[in-house]
């Protein structure tokens, strides 16, 4: 038996590399013999934005760091690239034969033949459909009919749709390469709606499947002392802090929580925090939410890791230009899944950041409680979907 995931996993993001585990982790416990594979990507080369040069609100077209703190952050790059690429050796199995994302023309009877050598086909997690084609040349994540292997998207993405609808014309092609999928789990509303309306998939067909890393046990997850004893114990104002390079907002927004007494710890590369932990694993990235005490980020999965460590936590939208006309966006549908819109803000302007440090200070007594039984929902949701599949290959 042979399974091939389609997913972004080579990335070194480790929300992305621990999505892409989820997914292989969730099937060797429901198929332990078969062979699993990634798919062997050349990049994860995705639709040109044309509004990136439309910077508005609080976007910036330059950074916050010095050249020598540029340095320093390329060299903390490197050393996570080469802990990334360990990781993935020690926990993931490809193929040598590669394909590009979006399939040249000489690539794509190739690729069918390689496809249907498998038993099946998964494509997702993450954001592995918000884009379908370009110029012309259809992506693996749609895949042809002439794939005959038995297909399924498990908890895929469309992010904010932003890219798909732009394109009404191929709206009927997508549909048509869906039509023989046999099941189709995805992450967020926002893609459900995209399937159901502009598809027009029968909203049945459609399944609310939670993101893989809700399989993996917390247990897994652990950071040593050695990197995390110079973060405060006991004081309840850690914050695991995480904006782009581009927010121009990042440096004022960290004075103010410094100015309020909050220690702030971040996985990426970043001066204006207490503590900067680039050089991590996926795992140990995981298990430096364990030493926090809130988390306040731009990021979907430091959003749904503060929620399975049940920390309270504030997410950002800043970047306009990825978000839908009606101002939805894959981190505030992480949030929505666990009744926490009021955990959600949007940043035009300076002027609104005291209110987001007003916010740490509104966490009503019950929060933990409440994540908590959404935190099992997911997970028991996630387990019926995935055991959903075992009879496609029996």
């Amino acid at each position: 038996m042979r399974i091939l995931i389609i997913t972004y996993w080579k990335e070194t993001n480790p929300g992305t590399f621990l999505q892409a585990y989820g997914v292989q982790y969730a099937l060797r416990q429901r198929f332990k013999n078969a062979e699993i594979k990634y798919l062997n990507y050349v990049g994860a080369i995705k639709e040109t934005d044309s509004t990136k040069n439309e910077v508005k609100g609080a976007e910036s077209t330059t950074d916050d760091l010095s050249i020598w703190q540029k340095f320093v952050h390329v060299l903390a790059s490197k050393k996570r690239t080469k802990l990334f690429q360990q990781s993935q050796k020690k926990n993931m199995q490809w193929d040598e034969r590669r394909f590009s994302m979006y399939l040249r023309s000489e690539e794509e009877s190739v690729f069918t033949e390689y496809a249907n050598s498998f038993n099946l086909i998964v494509i997702g997690s993450d954001t592995i459909i918000e884009s379908c084609a370009i110029n012309g040349k259809w992506g693996i994540m749609w895949p042809s009919t002439d794939i005959k292997t038995a297909k399924v998207y498990f908890a895929a993405s469309a992010d904010s749709a932003v890219n798909l609808l732009k394109h009404k014309e191929l709206y009927r092609e997508q549909r048509k390469r869906v039509s023989d999928f046999k099941q189709i789990g995805l992450r967020d509303y926002v893609t459900m709606n995209f399937f159901k309306d502009c598809l027009n998939i029968d909203i049945r067909q459609i399944n609310k499947q939670p993101d893989p890393t809700f399989f993996l046990p917390i247990s897994i997850f652990s950071i040593s002392e050695r990197k995390t004893k110079y973060i405060p114990k006991g004081t309840g104002r850690v914050i695991f802090y995480h904006f782009d390079r581009c927010f121009k907002y990042r440096k004022p927004l960290a004075k103010l929580l410094h100015e309020k007494g909050y220690f702030l710890v971040t996985s990426e590369y970043d001066p204006n925090c207490d503590l900067s932990l680039k050089s991590l694993t996926p795992f140990e990235w995981a298990g430096l939410f364990a030493h926090c005490d809130y988390v306040l980020t731009e990021r979907f999965h430091d959003t749904v890791f503060a929620m399975r460590y049940k920390i309270p936590v504030l997410t950002v939208d800043w970047r306009l230009r990825i978000m839908n006309d009606k101002m939805e966006s894959k981190r505030l549908s992480i949030l929505k899944d666990f009744d926490c819109t009021e955990n959600h803000s949007v940043i035009r302007t300076e002027s609104e950041l005291p209110l987001i440090v007003e916010k740490l200070s509104t966490f009503k007594d019950g929060y933990k409680e409440k994540v908590t039984v959404k935190v099992n929902e997911m997970i028991e949701r996630a387990n019926y979907l995935a055991d959903r599949l075992v009879p496609l290959l029996e």
